[in-house]
């Protein structure tokens, strides 16, 4: 309110204040802003991502112009999150995954892969799938040779997925028909099961969904005895 006064009562005073007292005032304010000790500590010790958009929005501020700095600054930290957030989004093999949260109390505390059958393959995916990451989906199936006759996927940590997501798990339903595989999705939460719902993904020809990666197994067992 103060300062909205002075600007609407003595905006024509600021003219007769001289350039080099502003400056001194700004270069003042900015130096108090700029926390020399942190600025420092973050620089050595963040990783270089982060280093990165830093150095770039301090620079573009000083030397170019705020605005242009804010933008620059923006986008790359938008580009850092979307890499960051694309990185092995996928987890596949004979390792141990926790138990799902659905599962009985007092069971064992991980699934243990080596007791899966035979024909039976698990993908497991982590943090959300959009189009930063929806590569790796494909990628993954492109990995079976031979083709097993049941792929689970488990969801149980993807919150959201998009419609570029959407589009890759269609492709990867359609080259499991292709290869005699049928395509299961376990551990779904409530965004991602929506929007397969609604693509009609989930009841296609080879297409299930079951809520724990133990159902989902279980479901597979007679697909290996036909």
């Amino acid at each position: 309110v103060f300062v909205l006064a002075a600007i609407l009562a003595a905006a024509p005073l600021a003219g007769y204040i001289a350039l080099p007292a502003l400056a001194a005032i700004l270069v003042s304010v900015a130096w108090r802003l700029l926390h020399v000790e942190e600025f420092s500590r973050f620089l050595m010790r963040a990783p270089v991502g982060d280093r990165v958009v830093l150095l770039a929005t301090f620079l573009l501020t000083t030397f170019v112009d705020l605005n242009m700095a804010i933008a620059v600054g923006v986008g790359l930290a938008a580009l850092m999150f979307v890499h960051r957030m694309a990185e092995q989004p996928v987890q596949q093999g004979r390792g141990l995954l926790m138990l799902d949260e659905d599962e009985p109390e007092g069971t064992q505390a991980v699934i243990d892969m080596t007791g899966v059958p035979k024909g039976v393959e698990i993908v497991e995916f982590r943090g959300p799938l959009f189009f930063g990451a929806t590569a790796s989906v494909e990628a993954a199936l492109h990995e079976f040779n031979p083709w097993p006759k049941a792929i689970v996927f488990r969801m149980r940590d993807v919150p959201f997925i998009d419609a570029t997501a959407i589009t890759a798990l269609e492709r990867s339903a359609s080259l499991c028909r292709d290869n005699g595989c049928h395509l299961m999705f376990a551990n779904l939460q409530s965004q991602p099961r929506d929007l397969l719902q609604r693509f009609e993904l989930l009841g296609s020809p080879g297409v299930d969904a079951y809520p724990s990666t133990a159902a989902a197994i279980e479901a597979a067992k007679p697909l290996l005895n036909p």
